[in-house]
């Protein structure tokens, strides 16, 4: 007899531990590979409020179809009622500045806006509009790789860089990234050595670049 009550205590307690995710209401809590997640993230789950485990999962998975800044993301449950997401964030590549509205915006690789910002460390590309030109951010990136250039601005057609207080550099929005790069370090080189204070701006729009 003891031994029966045994095993249905044992049964109802299983069957208890099984069924709990159908009817607590779960909390969630967020981290990513550099901590707690962005607020952005945190503000999107804070919408999933009183549903049981699976209907959150569901909840969770529906936010991150829909989030850009998600490249991965896995859930771990923790008693009582918490469930851990784990977050793989998306790295910005570069940034925007809309001269329209002075609003900042970081830039995804692929050309595709991450956030508004008030501020950042990245190379940032000002322009009209939020139109984002994945040349001039590819090239705004290896400028400052090359030379340590955080700013650059999309004025007629074509990216402008002050390479440094009395040189300015014209770049066209589009061709060969690696050609247009090559050339204009040859040149760089030689007005900045041989031609030292001559010139003040190099274009490089044209087959043959224009010093002037």
């Amino acid at each position: 007899m003891k031994q029966k009550i045994i095993l249905v205590l044992v049964i109802i307690a299983v069957l208890g531990i099984f069924s709990l995710p159908f009817f607590i209401k779960t909390k969630i809590e967020c981290r990513s590979q550099y901590g707690n997640c962005s607020g952005e993230v945190v503000s999107g789950l804070q919408q999933i409020k009183n549903k049981n485990y699976y209907q959150t999962k569901k909840e969770i998975s529906k936010f991150f179809k829909t989030s850009k800044m998600i490249t991965s993301y896995s859930t771990q449950f923790k008693l009582p009622n918490i469930i851990l997401v784990n977050v793989i964030v998306k790295k910005p590549y570069s940034a925007i500045k809309d001269v329209n509205t002075n609003k900042i915006y970081t830039i995804f690789k692929d050309g595709s806006i991450a956030t508004e910002v008030q501020s950042t460390s990245l190379p940032i590309v000002s322009q009209s509009g939020t139109n984002i030109n994945i040349f001039a951010q590819d090239l705004i990136i290896n400028l400052n790789q090359m030379y340590q250039i955080n700013f650059g601005k999309i004025d007629n057609n074509a990216l402008v860089v002050d390479i440094t207080p009395s040189l300015r550099v014209i770049f066209p929005l589009e061709g060969d990234l690696k050609v247009l790069l090559g050339a204009y370090r040859l040149i760089y080189s030689k007005v900045t050595t041989e031609y030292q204070g001559k010139y003040s701006e190099i274009d490089m729009r044209y087959k043959n670049p224009v010093l002037r």
